[in-house]
């Protein structure tokens, strides 16, 4: 931009809506990846839940899709100190967000020539008829990324695939769609903590200090994934497929088995936050947000529709 101004982009749910679902649309993905967690269990010899933890997750479910959004039921769990039901809900969005973006078009047979991956979408197909079914909220499901981000990107990375300084992103969204758009821009597939370094986004860690020479990506509720330890996220989506044993393995042992599974699951940070959350890391993406747009000569916004929580 050679007129050195400062441009930072404001990114709502819209702007990812040809690949994730807004509101409108959640509440029936979220029943579909549910439905393919029982299929999965069902077609596996070694059952990864009890009937009892499904029939607890269902519950959940059940409360989430009577309420406007995910967050309205989340907060009110917060209010109730219900520890239990909240933790488990945010574990069961992560895994949802990870379902959605990662890549299910490989994928093995769990059992026998069992194609898991098509047992649910035509179940639910058969079940619906054909005024209740929405083909085209189904027909993104197996969409990992919203294709304007690659134009997005393309239009801002410069020949070192670095965004231009005087540009900034502040996002809403717990998504990876630009990390999984950027990924594109490689000849051969790089791993998701490379591109968040190259990216700059921020949270990412609890050590992470930003450098404002250089253009960010804040994401103010977080990323739907988990970090290590060592600071690195536990789903490199754009290496792993959904469809791998070792992934659905995980996926179900943070959803059913969260204080039996895995160490480096259980010393793993969340990476989501909700907009009333006050942690170091959600303080932190705030004071930055708030110091780029204050410091911006303008602001485009894309997506966001400014709901009551996030004001």
């Amino acid at each position: 931009m050679a007129d050195k101004k400062r441009v930072t982009y404001l990114i709502g749910a819209g702007a990812s809506a040809n690949a994730l679902p807004v509101v409108n649309g959640m509440n029936e993905r979220m029943k579909v990846f549910y439905d393919l967690l029982k299929d999965i269990h069902n077609v596996q010899d070694k059952k990864l839940a009890s009937l009892k933890e499904f029939e607890d997750l269902k519950a959940l479910l059940d409360k989430i899709t009577t309420h406007n959004t995910i967050d309205t039921y989340a907060k009110k769990l917060k209010y109730r100190e219900d520890e239990k039901n909240y933790a488990l809900l945010k574990r069961f969005l992560i895994c949802y967000l990870l379902y959605e973006q990662a890549d299910k078009r490989k994928y093995s047979k769990l059992k026998g020539d069992v194609d898991i991956s098509k047992i649910t979408l035509d179940s639910i197909i058969d079940e619906k008829d054909d005024n209740s079914f929405n083909s085209d909220l189904f027909d993104k499901i197996d969409i990992q990324l919203d294709s304007r981000y690659d134009s997005f990107l393309a239009s801002l990375l410069n020949t070192e695939k670095t965004l231009n300084p005087n540009v900034n992103i502040v996002s809403w969204n717990y998504d990876m769609q630009f990390e999984l758009a950027y990924s594109d821009f490689w000849n051969d597939k790089i791993h998701i903590d490379k591109i968040q370094k190259d990216l700059q986004v921020f949270p990412k860690g609890i050590s992470q200090i930003l450098d404002f020479s250089k253009s960010a990506i804040i994401k103010i509720n977080g990323t739907g994934n988990y970090i290590t330890e060592d600071g690195l996220l536990f789903f490199d989506i754009i290496n792993e497929s959904f469809y791998e044993e070792e992934f659905i393995n995980v996926l179900f042992k943070i959803l059913f088995n969260a204080e039996h599974t895995i160490k480096n699951i259980l010393n793993a940070n969340s990476q989501l936050k909700f907009a009333w959350e006050n942690d170091e890391q959600v303080n932190k993406a705030r004071e930055y947000a708030s110091q780029i747009i204050r410091d911006s000569d303008a602001i485009v916004i894309i997506g966001y529709s400014f709901p009551t929580f996030n004001r």
